[in-house]
């Protein structure tokens, strides 16, 4: 009967201890549930506001908030290298400039009595162009009647050099549209609004790496930065659509 008795104590007690080393366990795991809890859903300091008091809510935050990086970071800056221009193996006699094709100031001091045949280059598509008909001896200054054209010019000795130039040649049929009518006006209401994006940049690297062209933008253009505008990878076109037509892409209907 002891014997019994004390294997009946000895259960009890193994019991107890299971519930007890659950109970613990349980208490553990809801002690750091409530503290992760209150960790994220307390206030959040907006920047700009530490130390002053004022604290809203991480819930009623609103807006991404945008790391402050230095742009001379020197860890950074190490692996950021300046490349230089390309080099042209051999020297180009014709400038374009503003839709006019120009002797270059080096091709008239090093050569005498230089005469240019203009070949019009035509694309037929993304693999193919012709030439058309060349136009035989064009004064300096000519004005581009393609968009593309060849070069071919030669000296006093018979020295040749050929180029393939590009430019935005002058359209009588576009200017003539332009006259009578303003295209923004009548298809956008008067609204001028040009985005230019660096897909798979960052705005680190557009700081680091374009210096001049974002100086350009900035001070000649008076161009606004979008500095919470940051993609590196996937998601142009989650960001894109809602700036462009004020919905989420799962919203609307797929067009990728």
């Amino acid at each position: 009967m002891n014997l019994l008795r004390n294997q009946y104590v000895t259960k009890n007690c193994l019991s107890c201890k299971k519930i007890l080393l659950i109970l613990l366990t349980f208490s553990c795991f809801l002690a750091i549930s409530l503290f992760y809890l209150s960790y994220w859903t307390y206030e959040i300091p907006l920047p700009g506001q530490e130390g002053k008091g004022q604290e809203i809510q991480s819930r009623e935050v609103k807006r991404c908030v945008v790391p402050q990086l230095l742009e001379d970071d020197p860890v950074m800056v190490r692996s950021v290298r300046r490349l230089s221009l390309p080099k042209c193996s051999y020297e180009e006699w014709l400038r374009v400039y503003n839709g006019h094709v120009y002797l270059s100031t080096e091709a008239k001091r090093d050569h005498l009595n230089i005469t240019c045949d203009y070949y019009p280059l035509v694309r037929k598509g993304d693999y193919d162009y012709i030439y058309r008909k060349p136009i035989r001896n064009i004064p300096d200054g000519f004005q581009m009647v393609s968009d593309f054209f060849k070069g071919v010019c030669k000296d006093i000795h018979n020295v040749t050099n050929v180029g393939i130039y590009s430019g935005v040649h002058h359209s009588e049929d576009r200017a003539k549209r332009s006259e009578n009518a303003d295209p923004l006006s009548l298809g956008f209401h008067g609204m001028s609004i040009a985005i230019l994006g660096f897909d798979s940049m960052s705005r680190m690297s557009w700081h680091r790496r374009l210096k001049e062209t974002r100086s350009y933008f900035k001070d000649n253009l008076g161009g606004i930065e979008l500095e919470s505008h940051n993609i590196v990878g996937d998601g142009t076109t989650a960001v894109m659509f809602p700036m462009l037509t004020g919905k989420f892409e799962w919203e609307l209907p797929e067009c990728r």
